[in-house]
């Protein structure tokens, strides 16, 4: 399971079926801007990860700290080969 912190903040992954991807959504609830902070699985916290909206580039780690807007959300891509 991924957690996050603080409680207004809530996220989902998805696995590609057919290649080495994950697609990970960050939704913040609240009425203000927050610092997320998602704990990673083993197995996704060793994967590279960029940003899906701008394309750059975070270092892998277990957990993913990101600032999420006020009612909206982040995503991010993991892949097991770089591209």
């Amino acid at each position: 399971d991924i957690n996050a912190e603080p409680d207004c903040v809530r996220v989902s992954y998805w696995t590609k079926s057919d290649a080495e991807d994950v697609l990970i959504v960050v939704g913040n609830w609240s009425d203000e801007d927050c610092d997320a902070v998602i704990q990673l699985p083993a197995g996704l916290a060793s994967m590279p990860c960029k940003d899906a909206e701008t394309g750059g580039e975070i270092v892998p780690s277990d957990a993913l700290q990101v600032r999420v807007p006020h009612h909206d959300f982040r995503a991010f891509r993991l892949n097991h080969q770089a591209e």
